[in-house]
């Protein structure tokens, strides 16, 4: 399980997008991995999770029917 986690903060880490430097989104996005592995299994609630934790965890703007 520990490598599930490391390799799911390594995504996020890469992913970064609120653009925080390298350093620091190693453990910027550590916090939200266990809310992510609850939804990992169903494609639907796993985009809502993520949806969740950019608009109001990030505080970021997300367009649902963008592509990007």
């Amino acid at each position: 399980m520990k490598d599930y986690i490391e390799n799911t903060n390594r995504i996020l880490a890469d992913w970064n997008p609120i653009g925080v430097p390298a350093h620091i989104a190693i453990e910027e996005y550590r916090v939200y991995i266990p809310l992510i592995l609850r939804s990992i299994e169903n494609r639907g609630q796993l985009m809502n999770c993520l949806e969740d934790i950019l608009v109001n965890k990030l505080a970021l703007g997300y367009a649902t029917e963008s592509k990007e």
